[in-house]
C-alpha cells in the first residue's frame, strides 16, 4: 500500500507540474537550455536531468516554441532509459550547440538529428578585471567534494580522505618552497572541503600563509582569480573561471571535460589525474608556470579572446530563433 500510495503521489506531482509548464510556456517565444551538465544521468539517473530536460523540451515543441540548447556538455547515460530520453530531448530542439569534441561525438551516437554545433562554455563570456600585480607568490587551490559521500553520487569515504589528505600535502609543500596559498571554493559542498585541508595546516593558517577566501559566486572567483599566479583546480569551473581570469590552471583532473579544456588552452602537460596526483609533481607543475608565465597567460589571453567572439557569434544565432 505504501509503494502504491508513493506512486500516486508521484503521479499527481507530475500532473501539477504539467500545469505550471504549460503555463510558463504560454508566454515564450523561445526557450534557452544552458549549463553544462545538462545531458547527463549521473546525478540522478535517467529520471534526473534526462527526463526533466526531454518533457521540457517536448511540451515546447509541442507549442510551437523554438529551443536552443547551448553550450553544454556530455557526460554520461548509462541506461538504455536515459539515451532515449536524451535523444528525444536532443530530437526536439530548434538549435544545439556543445562544449567539446568528446561530447559531440556522444552527442551523435544517441542518433540525433539536429545538426550540432560548437560552442564554448559560456563562462567564458564573463568579464574579468585586469591582472594584478604582486609583490609575493600566491598559489590558488580549488578542490572538489570528490567521492565525499556527504556529496557526491559515488559516496567512497576511503577516496575523499586520500585525496583530502594529498591536498594538505600539496599545500604544506608549496608553503615549504615558499608560496602562500589561498583556498577557495566553486560550489557549495566544496566549502566543507575547504575547511577540512585548513584544518590539517593549522600552524600555516596562524601564520596566514594559508587564506580561506569566500568565494560564494562566479564574479568573486574571478576577481580572486585575477589576483593569483596559479592555480590548482578540480573542479571544471574552478579551471575555467581561472582561465577567464587569465590566470594558469594546474588541474587535478577527475573527468574529460577537465581533461578537454586543458587541451583546448594548450595546458595538457599540467594536467594529472585525482586519483593519483602525487603532492611533489604538483608543486613541481607550479614552479613550471612560474618559470613560463609570460608565454602562458599569453596562450590563455589568446584563447579566451577567440571564445569570447564565438560565443557572441553563438548568442546572435540563439536570438535570431525569437525573432531578435
Amino acid at each position: 500500500m505504501q509503494t502504491r500510495g508513493t506512486a500516486a503521489r508521484a503521479v499527481a506531482r507530475e500532473f501539477r507540474l504539467a500545469r505550471m509548464e504549460s503555463r510558463v510556456l504560454q508566454g515564450c517565444n523561445l526557450v534557452i537550455v544552458a549549463g553544462g551538465g545538462q545531458l547527463d544521468d549521473y546525478w540522478g539517473g535517467a529520471w534526473g536531468h534526462p527526463y526533466v530536460l526531454w518533457k521540457w523540451l517536448r511540451r515546447a515543441r509541442a507549442r510551437g516554441v523554438p529551443v536552443a540548447i547551448i553550450g553544454t556538455g556530455f557526460g554520461t547515460a548509462r541506461t538504455r532509459t536515459s539515451r532515449w530520453l536524451l535523444k528525444g530531448a536532443l530530437r526536439a530542439a530548434t538549435h544545439v550547440s556543445i562544449r567539446d569534441e568528446g561530447s559531440m561525438v556522444l552527442a551523435h551516437a544517441l542518433g540525433a538529428w539536429v545538426p550540432l554545433k560548437f560552442c564554448p562554455d559560456l563562462a567564458f563570456n564573463l568579464p574579468a578585471p585586469a591582472r594584478r600585480a604582486r609583490a609575493a607568490r600566491l598559489v590558488g587551490v580549488s578542490p572538489m567534494a570528490y567521492a565525499d559521500p556527504r556529496a557526491w553520487p559515488e559516496k567512497d569515504p576511503s577516496r575523499y580522505h586520500d585525496y583530502v589528505q594529498r591536498l594538505a600535502a600539496t599545500v604544506r609543500l608549496l608553503v615549504e618552497d615558499g608560496e602562500s596559498v589561498g583556498l577557495f571554493s566553486t560550489d557549495g559542498p566544496d566549502r566543507t572541503t575547504v575547511a577540512e585541508i585548513a584544518a590539517l595546516v593549522p600552524a600555516h593558517v596562524e601564520s596566514g600563509r594559508v587564506r580561506v577566501h569566500d568565494t560564494p559566486t562566479a564574479a568573486s572567483v574571478i576577481a580572486l582569480a585575477s589576483e593569483l599566479d596559479v592555480v590548482i583546480a578540480s573542479r571544471l569551473h574552478g579551471a575555467v573561471l581561472s582561465l577567464v581570469a587569465t590566470c594558469p590552471v594546474i588541474a587535478l583532473s577527475y573527468e574529460r571535460k577537465v581533461d578537454r579544456v586543458m587541451q583546448d588552452f594548450g595546458l595538457a602537460d599540467l594536467a594529472l589525474p585525482i586519483e593519483t596526483f602525487v603532492p611533489a609533481a604538483v608543486v613541481a607543475k607550479v614552479a613550471h608556470v612560474h618559470s613560463d608565465r609570460a608565454r602562458i597567460e599569453h596562450g590563455i589571453e589568446r584563447r579566451v579572446s577567440e571564445y569570447r567572439w564565438r560565443l557572441g557569434e553563438e548568442y546572435a544565432r540563439v536570438f535570431r530563433l525569437a525573432g531578435r
